[in-house]
């Protein structure tokens, strides 16, 4: 299956988690101010990346490349740790600084869809147990892996009317 069928895919079966669960909404983070230049470094304190991430997408025209550089950087740390959360947020990130087709983001988009459980949503799914203690967590990392999802298939698509 070709990359935006496979997304695509992925991003129905998760709608229909989301649907089926009544709490599903796709939103937009808020834009970040910009600071004056990106770190040379990174952390691999999730918190530390995502505020990097949000960072990044506030990025001006003249440093965009080098945020995408850096975002590569952290999308490897996100994906060394398994954290799905942070990945969907650094695909959005990067897929904004028009890095959506870079070799480490595409392998982050495939680490997210290889991640979606049989029943569409992301995280674990419990044997037993609370349920709803299962969907406060499913939920929001299902709208998070949905989003980014959302946000390389509209660049792609984006990318093809060029």
């Amino acid at each position: 299956m070709r990359r935006p069928e496979r997304l695509a895919e992925a991003l129905r079966r998760a709608d229909a988690w989301l649907l089926h669960h009544d709490h599903g909404e796709l939103r937009e983070p808020p834009p970040a101010a910009e600071p004056a230049v990106p770190p040379d470094w990174l952390r691999a304190d999730p918190d530390h990346l995502r505020r990097l991430a949000g960072q990044a997408a506030a990025a001006s025209a003249g440093t965009r490349a080098r945020w995408a550089e850096v975002v590569a950087q952290a999308l490897v740390i996100a994906v060394r740790h398994r954290d799905l959360d942070l990945t969907a947020a650094l695909v959005r990130t990067a897929t904004g600084l028009a890095a959506g087709d870079d070799p480490t983001t595409v392998a982050a988009v495939a680490f997210l869809i290889s991640q979606q459980q049989a029943d569409g949503g992301f995280g674990i799914v419990p044997d037993e147990g609370d349920p709803h203690l299962s969907t406060a967590v499913r939920v929001p990392l299902t709208v998070a892996c949905a989003s980014a999802f959302e946000a390389v298939l509209t660049a792609t698509a984006i990318d093809a009317r060029k």
